[in-house]
């Protein structure tokens, strides 16, 4: 067909077919984002629906890595940190430290790893850590904040490195978890140490009395708890981790493992968690005091 019969399009044609064809591409649009929608809601839903068993095992009811721990005012240890030093280690650092500030020139070990049970041919820090983090757990559970020296066996740290966790803590008190030993297998029983005279300022001998309070009040609860002889609260300018502590630094000795009955019972589940529950109801019944 030659020019001349071809039919010119005029502008009204021309601009309704343009609206027609763009509504086209439009409607097609929003088509295709339907499906696509569809087809994602289904996707989630059908994720929805897995049950626990398609979930990898290690996920389950995993915190997130960032989450923060809440705290519960109404829990009975609420706004209490307390350090809880595990004693001794498997690899103690080698050499000599000043075991009392007041006079530097008097050295010792800087930690050693503890005594052995007699009858079980258990090592005192593996037992002492077992306790700590029974002790650890229990009072999270009742809204303290713990700080722990270590939480494993490779940790290894010095006694004046120890009673600056304490000092650095913000906390208000610390307890270092140990046992005894003896060379009379018939000796038995709890005890606790804290700070004596120190450097016989009336500074030093006031916070000896009140330290001394609260470990009598802690030795009482701990045997309370297990049953154990109580010893007693005693006095000593003999330990580098309550020497150089700026806050209460309470030793407790929770048995003798020279002992054959308390070598055996420190070793079970069950009477770590009493010495656990003990420095629980020491806390609880102390808080105001030592808040």
């Amino acid at each position: 067909m030659d020019n001349k019969t071809k039919k010119k399009i005029t502008s009204p044609k021309f601009f309704l077919i343009y609206v027609l064809a763009l509504a086209s591409i439009l409607l097609a649009v929003v088509i295709f984002n339907g499906v696509m929608n569809t087809g994602n809601l289904q996707k989630i839903e059908s994720t929805q629906n897995l049950d626990a068993t398609s979930i990898p095992a290690g996920n389950q009811d995993q915190p997130s890595p960032t989450a923060e721990p809440t705290t519960n005012p109404d829990l009975p240890l609420s706004g209490l940190t307390v350090v809880i030093d595990a004693g001794h280690q498997e690899n103690p650092p080698e050499g000599k430290e000043s075991y009392m500030p007041w006079d530097e020139s008097k050295t010792k070990a800087k930690n050693t790893h503890g005594t052995t049970g007699q009858f079980t041919g258990i090592e005192e820090y593996v037992v002492n850590l077992e306790i700590a983090l029974k002790v650890r757990d229990t009072l999270q559970k009742q809204g303290a904040t713990v700080v722990m020296t270590r939480d494993n066996h490779g940790t290894s740290l010095s006694n004046q490195e120890r009673a600056g966790i304490a000092n650095n803590s913000n906390a208000q008190i610390a307890i270092s978890i140990h046992c005894n030993g003896s060379d009379n297998p018939n000796v038995s029983g709890a005890e606790s140490y804290t700070r004596d005279k120190g450097d016989g300022t009336a500074e030093y001998k006031a916070r000896s009395a009140s330290d001394l309070a609260l470990s009598q009040s802690l030795i009482n609860s701990v045997c309370a708890s297990t049953g154990a002889k109580n010893r007693g609260a005693k006095l000593s300018d003999a330990y580098t981790g309550i020497n150089y502590s700026k806050i209460p630094f309470i030793i407790l000795e929770c048995g003798f493992m020279s002992n054959e009955s308390e070598d055996r019972l420190l070793s079970t589940a069950d009477y770590q968690q009493k010495i656990a529950d003990g420095i629980y109801n020491f806390l609880k019944d102390n808080k105001s005091s030592i808040i």
